[in-house]
């Protein structure tokens, strides 16, 4: 008994699993095809959420961008599928999705916006609302 006891307390210590809770994204928000829509600033943020998972299919990247589509930008996406199928690949229907959408008025509008920001009291608001515009012309 007494060596089991000696034996007990030379042992290495146990290693202990660590559990990590793998990071979530959330999904951006959904892009309807209007001409109101900025369609850039969408499209970055599915951009950015794809590099989060770089591990995504080509197929998968395509199907999830279409749970995105709501409106026009939908039939859009539902009559190439309906076109290509699964010969769709990624670098085409991004290519072709910024080539329907892209707005070149986006940056004008924001340069407008720019020119008409006023402060209001609240410096932290306005210096956001001045990043923000900024970013975009």
């Amino acid at each position: 008994m007494e060596g089991v006891a000696r034996a007990q307390a030379h042992q290495a210590p146990r290693e202990e699993w660590v559990r990590t809770s793998r990071l979530k994204m959330e999904n951006p928000e959904t892009f309807d095809g209007k001409p109101t829509t900025p369609f850039n600033t969408w499209w970055q943020s599915v951009v950015k959420y794809l590099r989060f998972y770089p591990e995504t299919s080509d197929q998968q990247k395509i199907a999830w961008v279409g749970t995105l589509l709501t409106g026009t930008a939908k039939a859009w996406d539902l009559h190439r599928y309906t076109t290509l199928g699964e010969n769709d690949i990624w670098a085409n229907y991004a290519a072709d999705i910024r080539t329907e959408y892209f707005d070149s008025r986006e940056a004008a509008n924001a340069q407008l916006k720019l020119s008409q920001l006023k402060y209001t009291g609240d410096i932290r608001a306005y210096m956001t609302e001045f990043q923000a515009l900024n970013n975009y012309t």
